[in-house]
């Protein structure tokens, strides 16, 4: 899965993209991000599932 997020700043909830396939572009996602302690996994809650993990492999801006 590729997401794509907009900041690194733990302390503000994060607005999450994930490409989808169909429409060629990133589309918002309904999920409750938060980022590690270590700063390189962003913990995803969605609603009535677990929360996954994903790790950070490259962040492209910070904006």
């Amino acid at each position: 899965m590729l997401l794509k997020t907009r900041r690194l700043n733990p302390l503000r909830p994060y607005k999450v993209l994930a490409w989808d396939d169909k429409t060629k572009q990133y589309q918002p996602i309904k999920a409750k991000a938060k980022l590690e302690k270590d700063g390189k996994t962003l913990v995803l809650k969605f609603a009535n599932t677990a929360s996954k993990r994903f790790k950070i492999v490259d962040v492209l801006s910070q904006n």
